[in-house]
């Protein structure tokens, strides 16, 4: 089964400052910063790409520091004066400052002057990405783009009047329509490493796979390429804090990559989130860099894969306190309406998640009545508990039971597992207790289990109807006088999955994890 690796400990959570580094120092010596927080960044920026053998793979680097024309235009990867090392010649109306850089929607063009049939990048290893701080307005505009015809573009991202976006590498246009919340808002990147196909991808998420025939490969052209515009038509009116263009990148190498920007971009204080992720960081207030990187991964994760719309509620259990464990990721409001948990005596809360110890106050609903919060999803609901520890016992670990129609789910109550989905309860051979465990509904005569997003159980099972008193209960459920006494780090309240969909949901919140150093040994 797939599974997300953890990066290096250098890369991901840098926690002293890099030693002074030759390269770093030629572009710090050429664009005269004298900021001591930027010459850092810039340090640890050309360090952590080393650290990952990313540092070759890549021909130009602009990290738009600085804050002028002047310094902005420079190549951290070859940071001379000249064309021959590809500096930028900005024109028309280009604003500069501790962001990046602005352009003006407009025909004007903002220009770095590169040839591709120089082999600097060849046809089938190539990639090109940006750091987007604005959501894209609605204007017709290019990203990057070169002059060689629709047979050969290397690499373009645009917003139709549609909202459509294309993306090409060195292939036709692709249309790929409807782009998900956020617009072009983040760090966007097209690899391709083979000629058959490229991929594209949002803050270290793969969101497309362009693979048909008119995405084969072409030859490289000898044509300049347009920053933040297009040669001949619209330019972008977006604030760009970060362009490079070089070799393709595996998606491992997409995920280091991307946290090394990230980790750039958060130095200099101008990082960007997704919307919904923003407010959950905000409303919790989480301030660690690692953990607010995760939930924003973990935002544009489901939400490529078309999961966060079906989502009720999620639960993180991100930041180590019942304040900031008690807010629901999908509406992180501090009221009831918003289903935020409200725990009871009893619980441990920890970098790890949430534990109890299983005493008759240790209750902690989610405020979630299913007649009252859940219309309509009787046939259409599933529930998700990511546990950290293989804890045996008679324990009953998320939703309700003792009701008319219950909801919930214990992969191991003294050694059989048990659910329900607004129905009498079925059973089965013990679940994995250390996994993700979910239980899903999408008909009215049918339920399935899963660990770890692998479908282990179905089995025929009637729908009652959604119960009117039971309240969804967390880590024990809410109305059980058998408490759980295992920890969870994750639970999540969606509706009915496919088996394509619960690995993704499964593969989503495994990387949310792994980023955070509590994943579970692969089983």
């Amino acid at each position: 089964m797939w599974r997300f690796k953890q990066i290096s400990s250098t890369v991901a959570r840098r926690v002293t400052e890099s030693p002074s580094d030759a390269d770093a120092d030629a572009f710090i010596s050429a664009t005269g910063i004298t900021d001591t927080t930027q010459k850092q960044a810039i340090q640890n920026l050309v360090t952590d790409l080393k650290d990952a053998g990313l540092w070759a793979r890549w021909d130009m680097l602009y990290p738009f520091v600085g804050g002028t024309a002047t310094t902005h235009k420079y190549n951290l990867k070859d940071p001379r004066d000249l064309d021959a090392a590809f500096r930028i010649t900005f024109s028309g109306a280009v604003t500069h400052d501790s962001n990046g850089i602005t352009g003006t929607f407009s025909s004007t063009t903002h220009q770095c002057d590169i040839h591709y049939n120089t082999g600097l990048v060849t046809q089938d290893d190539n990639s090109m990405w940006y750091y987007d701080k604005t959501a894209r307005p609605a204007e017709n505009t290019n990203i990057m783009h070169d002059m060689g015809g629709d047979d050969h573009f290397i690499m373009s991202q645009w917003n139709g009047p549609g909202d459509e976006n294309y993306y090409a590498e060195n292939s036709n246009p692709l249309l790929y329509s409807t782009f998900p919340s956020g617009g072009t808002q983040g760090f966007t990147g097209m690899s391709r490493i083979i000629g058959s196909e490229y991929k594209v991808f949002r803050d270290g998420a793969l969101v497309y796979t362009a693979n048909t025939a008119n995405d084969a490969s072409r030859t490289i052209v000898a044509q300049n390429v347009a920053v933040a515009g297009r040669f001949g038509s619209t330019a972008s009116s977006d604030n760009y804090a970060f362009f490079a263009i070089g070799g393709g990148l595996t998606p491992a190498e997409v995920t280091t990559f991307n946290t090394i920007i990230q980790d750039y971009q958060t130095a200099l204080g101008r990082q960007t989130y997704d919307a919904d992720a923003e407010t959950f960081i905000s409303a919790a207030g989480i301030t660690a860099k690692e953990q607010k990187q995760a939930i924003n991964t973990l935002v544009i994760d489901l939400k490529f894969k078309g999961l966060w719309d079906k989502s009720v509620a999620l639960y993180p259990f991100v930041g180590g306190t019942a304040t900031t464990h008690k807010y629901n990721l999908k509406n992180p409001l501090d009221t009831d309406a918003g289903f935020r948990i409200t725990f009871g005596t009893g619980f441990t809360h920890s970098a790890n998640g949430v534990d109890s110890d299983g005493s008759s106050g240790a209750v902690a609903g989610t405020n979630i009545i299913p007649a009252t919060n859940l219309a309509g999803k009787q046939n259409n609901l599933a529930l998700h508990n990511y546990v950290t520890e293989a804890t045996a016992g008679a324990f009953q670990d998320l939703g309700f039971d003792g009701t008319t129609h219950p909801l919930f789910i214990t992969p191991s109550y003294n050694g059989t597992a048990y659910f329900a989905i607004n129905s009498q309860q079925s059973s089965a051979t013990a679940m994995t207790i250390q996994a993700m465990t979910s239980v899903s509904r999408l008909s009215a005569t049918e339920i399935k289990a899963y660990t770890n997003g692998v479908l282990i159980h179905t089995e025929a099972n009637n729908s009652t109807g959604l119960d009117a008193t039971g309240e969804i209960g967390v880590v024990g459920m809410g109305t059980s006088s058998i408490r759980s006494q295992r920890n969870s780090a994750f639970v999540g309240v969606t509706e009915g999955f496919t088996d394509t969909e619960m690995l993704d949901f499964y593969n989503a919140v495994e990387k949310y994890q792994t980023t955070l150093g509590r994943e579970n040994p692969i089983l």
